[in-house]
């Protein structure tokens, strides 16, 4: 093999190397991201759901004192959305008709918005924990295809190996040596 061919293949090698190891920096960045996000998820889920029910209390109250305004409109169609009418604790027949297209439905409005943020939490945390195992995944695979990598070895006899002949033993060999003999770190007795 020549001095270029073999440059040629210490490039291939140290490109291969190089990739490999941004690969692994890559989803080591990414194992990182989605930690943060699904500790985030863990912290801040309770927040996000409070947060969300205090805006429907907010919009639910303007409506009943009767702000001018599109409080209304928006409350018909949060109630639409979800197929709900109202809170529980306020029951009040004269502003069923103001808050609700629909009067038989008798669905509570924060329990309905509670259990469709718990089906998106749950949607998000399964989302989060398949792409956290299928990053540690990539981050072991391109680390075991980096090590698996010939180091200084050259990649031109790749495919050159042969079994033939490999059972004949030359004339001078030690073919009637017992085995025992020839496993190191053990003499003859």
């Amino acid at each position: 093999m020549g001095y270029k061919s073999w440059v040629r293949v210490a490039r291939c090698q140290l490109l291969v190397s190089c990739l490999f190891i941004l690969a692994f920096i890559g989803f080591g960045f990414l194992f990182c991201a989605l930690m943060a996000g699904l500790t985030w998820v863990q912290e801040c889920q309770s927040q996000v759901e409070a947060s969300i029910l205090d805006v429907y209390d907010d919009l639910y109250d303007q409506v009943l004192r009767g702000y001018p305004g599109e409080a209304q409109e928006h409350l018909l169609k949060v109630h639409n959305m979800f197929e709900c009418c109202g809170k529980t604790l306020e029951k009040r027949m004269s502003s069923l008709h103001i808050t609700c297209s629909n009067t038989a439905d008798d669905k509570d409005c924060i329990s309905v918005i509670s259990d469709v943020l718990y089906i998106h939490w749950l949607w998000v945390r399964v989302l989060l924990l398949s792409s956290l195992g299928l990053t540690v995944y990539g981050m072991l695979l391109s680390s075991f295809l980096y090590f698996s990598l010939p180091k200084g070895n050259l990649w031109g006899r790749r495919g050159e190996y042969n079994l033939n002949g490999g059972l004949i033993s030359p004339p001078d060999s030690t073919a009637d040596t017992p085995l025992i003999q020839l496993m190191p770190y053990r003499s003859a007795q």
